[in-house]
């Protein structure tokens, strides 16, 4: 059952770390192990992440929480020493190429963001608005 107060979650992700998650089936993400406590106190099943990828300023992506925090370092986003060993099990409603993901800075967007929409577009340096954050 999903979550009655679901929350919205940053997901951030380079362009490789993106790629990853889509080549291993788009249904485990995971986070620094500084995110541990957050992902297992108050992430919960029916949240949504927000995929952003850094680097190109584009959101890419919704997934759904499907299960609680979980630790498991076997390489996924990374070939060898997996620094996202904090993971969940996902439902991915959202995964877009990079040549389609949205770019933040799209008026529409970025007036409308509460992070941004006191900002001048193109500002650099996003104010920190996530929780929990990937990449």
């Amino acid at each position: 059952m999903a979550n009655s107060k679901m929350t919205d979650w940053l997901d951030l992700f380079t362009p490789y770390t993106w790629t990853r998650f889509r080549e291993q089936g788009a249904s485990v993400s995971g986070f620094r192990i500084r995110h541990r406590n957050v992902a297992f106190e108050r992430v919960k099943k029916g949240d949504l992440f927000l995929c952003y990828l850094v680097k190109l300023s584009r959101w890419c992506g919704v997934l759904e929480v499907a299960s609680g925090a979980y630790e498991d370092s076997t390489p996924m986003f990374a070939e060898a020493s997996d620094p996202f060993t904090i993971r969940f099990h996902v439902k991915t409603l959202v995964a877009l190429d990079f040549e389609h993901s949205m770019p933040i800075e799209r008026p529409k967007i970025w007036n409308t963001l509460s992070f941004t929409r006191d900002l001048s577009i193109g500002s650099r340096g996003l104010p920190t608005f996530s929780r929990c954050s990937h990449g």
